[in-house]
């Protein structure tokens, strides 16, 4: 990533509080759901009444929440444990980036007993959860939440993936950019309206990350928590552009520059970029792509003017470049100010 959720900024949403309350649900999950003395509540209970309430106008959430508590009163003490297990370790999203492995997948349930009907029904209410809190009719719910995350990136409208597209604007723009999850909701329970696991990228990014996990090739990286920095350096590129001509033949030379971690370790966290989001080949792409028609505006100004101060000129458009996260302007911009100042 160019750049990182900044989590000082976040603030209470009717998004987060809906997650806090859905986790505070299955956190109290216990061997003993249900207390033998009317005049006590157990924790459970009293949580399940509390998601009851909430979800009260929510037909399909307040059955999928019936279904599963019933569910939970048939299984085993034994297999309420070993639930109980599973929810302390996916709650924690941490958890996935230290050990994916023992982040146990919907798959994975039937590893450690659970019935395919038990898989379907967590799955099931895990969905309706997220549609709930993404629907049309919830427009303001999620609206307000993409804020929090879109003003939390100090400034920055680009994609913090790749750093190629814009982030939509909730001013300017009817459609949004993505809520991204980060860990796929498809492949693992409890992460598709966890907070924690939510975030903003671009269309492209959210495309390209499709389903795809970490694995032991890719070092864990996450978008809040860490301060990489990496830049984007452009060291040579040969283009021949031709006024009149569709087809330029170019090539370009790319330096993904380490931040604040060792090349071993950068190494790895470029490894994951690409496996999550094919990061080079498509900063490449669009390198060349804002390469030539730069190029072609440079010459068009100097035939205009001969006298034309391009290393001002550069100066503003870096400065601009830099306020909004603009991967590929700042390394072209970058390029050429070098350029002109050592000719």
């Amino acid at each position: 990533m160019w750049y990182y959720f900044n989590k000082s900024k976040f603030y209470e949403t009717e998004f987060n509080t809906t997650s806090n309350l859905l986790k505070n649900y299955f956190k109290s999950i216990d061997i003993v759901l249900h207390s033998a003395a009317k005049s006590e509540e157990t924790d459970y209970e009293k949580n399940l009444k509390i998601l009851e309430d909430y979800f009260e106008n929510s037909p399909k959430c307040s059955k999928k929440i019936r279904s599963f508590d019933e569910y939970l009163g048939k299984i085993s003490l034994e297999e309420r444990q070993k639930f109980k297990n599973i929810i302390k370790t996916n709650l924690e999203i941490k958890n996935y980036l230290k050990d994916y492995d023992s982040f146990i997948s919907y798959k994975n349930l039937k590893d450690y007993g659970f019935s395919t009907e038990f898989t379907n029904i967590l799955r099931e209410m895990d969905n309706a959860f997220w549609e709930y809190l993404s629907s049309k009719d919830n427009g303001s719910v999620k609206k307000q939440y993409y804020e929090m995350l879109y003003n939390s990136l100090n400034g920055k409208i680009y994609c913090p993936f790749c750093g190629i597209n814009k982030l939509k604007n909730t001013n300017t723009s009817v459609k949004l950019s993505p809520l991204e999850h980060f860990i796929p909701k498809a492949k693992y329970p409890f992460v598709a309206w966890n907070t924690d696991n939510i975030f903003l990228s671009c269309e492209d990014c959210n495309s390209k990350k499709g389903e795809k996990i970490l694995n032991k090739k890719n070092i864990k990286f996450f978008p809040i928590g860490f301060d990489i920095n990496p830049q984007l350096k452009l060291d040579s590129y040969d283009l021949i552009v031709e006024e009149d001509s569709s087809m330029d033949s170019y090539n370009c030379s790319i330096e993904f520059i380490l931040g604040n971690i060792s090349p071993d370790d950068f190494s790895e966290y470029l490894s994951t970029w690409n496996h999550l989001f094919s990061i080079e080949d498509r900063v490449k792409e669009s390198l060349i792509s804002y390469v030539k028609k730069k190029e072609r505006e440079f010459k068009r100004k100097k035939r205009k003017n001969k006298n034309f101060d391009f290393l001002t000129d550069i100066e503003v458009e870096l400065e601009g470049a830099e306020k909004d996260g603009n991967i590929i302007k700042i390394a072209y911009l970058k390029y050429k100010e070098d350029e002109l100042k050592n000719n």
